[in-house]
């Protein structure tokens, strides 16, 4: 599997939720804020006094299941709340769990590349790939000896000009460690994902294992 068919497949595997509602301005806000989580609100119009309180679930074209509007706007507040969090809202989060992510601007990329370097970095074993192109608009902060253990191996990829770039961490034998970015960018415009997801950045890992010989392995 190549980095260009992860990407797909990350796209394809969106999940979405398929609201009915007769107010615009209540999709909108809830567009906004699940836009960068990898999951896509669907508006579908009802008239205004017709009960529209459900919405449907979908794992790409897989239905799996509806929840009521009140439980879909639980899920956006139970993180700023104190009071205990009802059992449907919480099953309705591990859902939509926040393991990949989406942006078309440089900043939340490139804190993405900085926070896995991180990782790797506090980890002190494992895997960390680097496939940068030399005219990439992101920074990679490569660790040197006395930023980590002794363990972790930096292996640097080679990128031609256009292609897709990609900074990886395996873990370190740690499934909660895991994650990845890959990122496209053309002139000014830049766009990507980054996940925390175990099996894509498994998936992610082995691609880049299988791409080209290194140009440098680095041990800290």
């Amino acid at each position: 599997m190549t980095l260009a068919d992860v990407r797909t497949l990350v796209e394809t595997h969106t999940k979405s939720v398929r609201v009915s509602a007769a107010d615009p301005a209540f999709v909108t806000e809830l567009r906004e804020y699940f836009e960068s989580r990898n999951v896509e609100i669907i508006h579908h119009k009802t008239p205004e006094n017709a009960p529209a309180n459900k919405a449907s679930l979908f794992d790409g074209n897989r239905h799996i299941g509806t929840v009521s509007l009140d439980d879909l706007v639980g899920c956006t507040l139970c993180g700023d709340s104190e009071q205990p969090v009802p059992n449907s809202i919480r099953q309705l989060s591990a859902w939509l769990r926040e393991t990949t992510f989406a942006a078309e601007t440089k900043h939340p990329l490139q804190a993405a590349v900085t926070e896995i370097v991180d990782r790797a970095t506090r980890t002190g074993h494992g895997t960390l790939y680097i496939a940068q192109r030399s005219d990439s608009t992101l920074e990679v902060p490569v660790p040197e000896g006395r930023d980590c253990a002794n363990g972790l191996s930096v292996r640097h990829l080679p990128v031609t000009p256009g292609s897709t770039q990609c900074v990886a961490f395996d873990g370190g034998g740690d499934s909660g460690q895991k994650c990845a970015i890959i990122a496209e960018s053309e002139g000014d415009s830049i766009s990507g994902f980054w996940t925390y997801d175990p099996g894509l950045t498994d998936a992610i890992c082995a691609s880049l294992q299988s791409s080209s010989s290194p140009l440098a392995e680095d041990a800290c």
